[in-house]
């Protein structure tokens, strides 16, 4: 439903995990509806870091039942250069309902946009940007479906991860036009977390419109969702292509389905011109031929003197 609401990004403390039960505790009684268990990772250059396990079902289902929520997986992945990117092909990964890339440089930044599979782009806002968000790399991520994400957290806790994420977030607005784009909480407590119509009048200050801002913790959320499932239960495939010439003994029912195909298109098309309005409009025409040959006959009879 429309009015369901969702926080795509609560971290978890494996060391504190009733602190995070009270945060979904929180979340439930604000009004979200559904929220994602984050883990965070942070890939080192020196040597392989492991994938951090996703949390077992029965737990995310022992929470969900505790909290009333909807519970997904997520998996945050933070990236510094090129050479990590081998590290999101491992099945551990594909285990989350949610895969998050981080990207730090413009480079990254311009790979994530245009070929990356991954569900949300998200941003470090604590910190300042080392790159510009720019409309063309920006837009070519939506049309791939994916979605970019803004934490509200760090505000509250600090003045400059706010100026930073003000900047940075009116900066992503424009270029995106208001579009794909995800408001989360990032909270590791409960008492960072707000309410839904508190998101969205954050996304109001952002520059969004009232509706769009609705859309950040509703809509957006689920096409996340979608999305998530499209990958990680679609494998890649491959389109095979022959000239007609090269079909096999057996296999010239395509043509023929083609051939029937396109006939069945040309008579819908007659179809569609023979009724109603186009049909009315050519006996007008033709009354009107008549008249005007009349009106020629008319005008050829000699004058009588």
């Amino acid at each position: 439903m429309a009015s369901n609401f969702a926080d795509l990004c609560v971290p978890i403390d494996e060391n504190n995990v009733p602190l995070f039960e009270k945060t979904l505790a929180n979340l439930k009684e604000f009004g979200f509806h559904a929220a994602a268990v984050t883990h965070r990772l942070e890939l080192l250059q020196t040597k392989q870091t492991p994938i951090p396990p996703c949390p077992d079902k029965s737990t995310v289902a022992k929470w969900a039942k505790q909290s009333g929520l909807t519970l997904y997986t997520r998996l945050t992945v933070s990236l510094t250069e090129n050479s990590q990117l081998h590290a999101l092909a491992q099945e551990a990964v594909r285990a989350y309902d949610i895969l998050a890339v981080e990207p730090t440089t413009e480079k990254l930044f311009y790979r994530t946009c245009a070929s990356l599979e991954a569900d949300i782009i998200s941003f470090d806002f604590t910190q300042r940007l080392l790159f510009f968000l720019k409309t063309p790399q920006v837009r070519q991520a939506i049309r791939r479906g994916m979605s970019f994400e803004i934490l509200y957290s760090p505000m509250i806790l600090d003045a400059a991860a706010r100026r930073n994420t003000l900047t940075a977030a009116m900066e992503l607005i424009e270029a995106s036009k208001g579009k794909n784009v995800v408001l989360s909480s990032g909270s590791r407590g409960p008492m960072d977390v707000r309410g839904p119509y508190d998101v969205m009048n954050l996304g109001l200050l952002f520059g969004l419109k009232e509706a769009m801002a609705k859309e950040t913790v509703s809509v957006n959320c689920r096409a996340v969702i979608r999305r998530a499932v499209a990958r990680r239960e679609t494998s890649k495939g491959v389109t095979s292509m022959r000239r007609v010439d090269e079909l096999a003994a057996g296999e010239e029912w395509v043509m023929k389905k083609l051939k029937d195909d396109d006939e069945d298109s040309d008579i819908g098309t007659l179809e569609k011109g023979d009724c109603g309005q186009d049909k009315g409009i050519d006996e007008k025409k033709n009354d009107s031929d008549s008249e005007n040959s009349g009106d020629e006959s008319i005008a050829k009879k000699p004058r009588v003197s």
